[in-house]
């Protein structure tokens, strides 16, 4: 159904909407809605060879409405022709939402569980196909997938090869080949060289930051959103440094927090709010509850990792810490977080034996992976070289968001794609 249609020249953009099974294994009545940002070029004629769809990073995100200079990743790809379907994944944007209140209201904890686990890569991937017979019958399509969108691209990749022309990875290479814990510990590695980094450049920072500490320490700050700001809450702001310009807004919120502190002895509503939009959790619960669901492949149970790896750290990313179930936002969830930690019946979500079986010739995944990425290792990334063939863009230049900052790195992508070797 076509939802909304608009033109911020020369771009054209339609969101439609799809009804899609809420369990794809065992089909019932129930169904939800999953919506979809189909963007072109204005006069472009539509051709149904020349479809993308993009996997958006999270999980839990939204796609954004698209503008004629935004996303920039669009631009070599209107360029060629091409029609990008930016999926806003089941949960998520357009498609029919998930949030604490419809969650949590009238259901059990393993209500909730049950519900929940119906939004994981194997059913956003069964979504997806089902629009591209919608949209395309059975022409193959091209796919492009950021961060978490790559591990959805993989996953469609192991179930649906034949639906697929080619593979776009960005953000790194899943680490599909890793543990749990290697990524945890490679993460907290790869954020304390990134501290050092910092601190070395705004040296002044380090003292800033310990007398910010002090004072959350010694008094209550709520956001906000009721949400109580700790240290090891405010630690969190560490997420931006997977960001362009993400450091240098971690120096502006220190310096001004610095110096209200000291002039005001608090904080202004401007700088929580500010300090709030660090955090992804609070707006996207599914990237709360799955930050490490998204690593579970068969039959397990979720690690709880001790709270002293990351103590040492002046921030963090993507850390789930007992406290947070006490805030406001997130305490309704306590139970099912529960139900997450005991459930051990997990489903297989990228079959390696088929990705074993993936060829250059038949269907060619070219990946942009980022030296130094906080998120995606890239040494664990590497390591899919082993399992079947890929051609990999490789730069220290970018961070997480690479692809959403530097239009080049699609159009590099596509040289890879198009000549079969490196610029």
């Amino acid at each position: 159904m076509l939802w909304d249609t608009y033109t911020d020249c020369p771009v054209v953009v339609e969101s439609r909407l799809f009804s899609v099974p809420l369990v794809h294994d065992t089909p019932n009545d129930e169904t939800i809605t999953v919506g979809a940002k189909l963007v072109s070029r204005q006069y472009t004629p539509h051709s149904k060879d020349k479809y993308i769809l993009y996997l958006q990073g999270g999980p839990g995100y939204s796609c954004p409405f698209p503008s004629k200079t935004s996303p920039v990743f669009l631009e070599p790809m209107l360029r060629r022709g091409y029609t990008v379907v930016l999926l806003d994944q089941r949960g998520t944007g357009l498609s029919e939402p998930v949030d604490v209140g419809s969650l949590v209201d009238g259901k059990t904890p393993e209500e909730q569980l049950e519900y929940i686990l119906n939004f994981r890569a194997d059913s956003i991937v069964r979504d997806a196909e089902m629009i591209r017979k919608i949209l395309l019958g059975e022409t193959q399509w091209l796919l492009l997938g950021q961060s978490y969108g790559s591990f959805c691209s993989l996953c469609y990749l192991s179930m649906f090869p034949k639906s697929i022309k080619c593979v776009f990875l960005t953000g790194g290479v899943p680490p599909l080949l890793s543990t749990r814990a290697e990524v945890v510990n490679c993460q907290v590695e790869n954020m304390r060289k990134r501290c050092q980094a910092y601190f070395s450049k705004y040296k002044e920072d380090r003292e800033r930051l310990d007398g910010i500490h002090r004072y959350l320490d010694n008094n209550k700050v709520y956001l906000p959103n009721g949400s109580q700001l700790t240290v090891a809450r405010f630690k969190g702001v560490g997420s931006c440094f997977g960001v362009t310009g993400g450091a240098l807004y971690i120096h502006s919120l220190i310096t001004t927090m610095a110096l209200e502190i000291q002039a005001l002895n608090s904080l202004t509503y401007n700088t929580k709010n500010s300090i709030m939009q660090c955090f992804g959790s609070e707006t996207n619960i599914l990237y709360f509850l799955f930050q490490q669901v998204i690593y579970m492949n068969g039959p397990g149970h979720l690690e709880r990792f001790s709270q002293e790896m990351f103590d040492e750290l002046p921030f963090t990313i993507e850390m789930f810490h007992s406290e947070m179930l006490t805030d406001p936002v997130f305490q309704p969830l306590a139970p099912l977080v529960d139900e997450l930690y005991r459930f051990s019946n997990w489903k297989q979500i990228w079959d390696l034996e088929s990705l074993k079986s993936i060829r250059w010739d038949d269907i060619p995944v070219v990946a942009a992976s980022f030296v130094g990425d906080i998120y995606v290792d890239f040494n664990l990334g590497q390591r899919l070289h082993s399992l079947f063939e890929f051609k990999d863009l490789i730069t220290n230049i970018h961070c997480h968001d690479g692809v959403k900052a530097d239009p080049n790195i699609v159009e590099q992508l596509f040289h890879l794609l198009e000549n079969g070797n490196y610029m």
